[in-house]
């Protein structure tokens, strides 16, 4: 059985207009490395009840350690991807369960020096006239750490790559303390050295001392950007494992990369 995990820094409303459970955006994020492909088709389906226009446009984000993502002008950031993408169509309506393709194509590869660029593609929704307008802007790649903007649309992070990969993460500083309300809280910190960003999702579970598993809770996207070196993650436990004073629990981080998609990136695991 699966247990939802309680993210500290997300306990937020969200407002029912909240765009993304209308808008699906396939693939949610799309990488360009050392030229293995000059082009991708994105698929946007509208999944609500209305028709809705979106504006296509590049943003781009610096990333605090604990995922919080604050946007910035382009000249502000190093090695943004937007100046090396052109798409099209910028505009799109969609009509209740309507798909349409927008094309991205990657330029001036040759002329980068080697790294990681990385832009966002926005898909700003036009909200009709008797809409709210003050919603959310959310990144389609994290499950937790976004930060809410008065904009109506969310984004995929775009990135190319260039030059050797040798990005390696470990989970460290894994604690268990208690909060001021007597619940147990999971507390860690992934490490990331090297000079790419990682892409993974994150498994809790507990281990009993017959051997067999139970899973906590899922967090099934993070990001740790190539500026940074590490990501903070607390959370609070399920109260049926509150209280816990034997067997163990296990930290397990699986990449969701292409390049190494579904390995087991990185582990830990915490005695009781």
């Amino acid at each position: 059985m699966k247990h939802a995990l309680y993210i500290l820094f997300l306990l937020l409303s969200i407002p029912s207009c909240y765009p993304q459970g209308d808008l699906s955006v396939v693939p949610r994020r799309v990488v360009f490395e050392n030229g293995n492909k000059r082009s991708e088709t994105l698929y946007l389906t509208n999944r609500g009840k209305d028709t809705a226009t979106y504006n296509l446009l590049y943003v781009n984000y610096k990333v605090d350690n604990s995922g919080v993502f604050k946007r910035v002008p382009e000249d502000s950031i190093e090695n943004p991807s937007s100046k090396n993408f052109r798409f099209f169509p910028r505009r799109v309506t969609l009509a209740p369960n309507q798909t349409q393709t927008v094309k991205l194509q990657m330029r001036n590869f040759s002329e980068l020096e080697d790294g990681e660029y990385r832009s966002h593609l926005l898909f700003k929704g036009v909200p009709r006239n008797n809409a709210r307008s003050n919603v959310l802007e959310v990144d389609n790649e994290a499950a937790m750490g976004v930060n809410l903007k008065a904009v109506y649309g969310l984004t995929i992070p775009n990135i190319i790559r260039k030059g050797a990969y040798n990005t390696t993460v470990a989970i460290e500083d894994v604690s268990l303390p208690f909060t001021e309300n007597n619940k147990r809280a999971l507390s860690f910190k992934v490490t990331k050295s090297g000079n790419m960003s990682i892409y993974g999702s994150i498994s809790i579970d507990y281990l009993y001392g017959d051997g067999s598993i139970e899973n906590i809770g899922e967090i099934p996207g993070i990001a740790i950007y190539a500026k940074n070196d590490h990501r903070v993650v607390n959370m609070l436990m399920p109260d049926e494992f509150s209280n816990l004073s034997e067997g163990n629990i296990q930290i397990t981080l699986t990449s969701k990369e292409e390049r190494n998609i579904n390995d087991i990136i990185a582990e830990y695991v915490i005695k009781l």
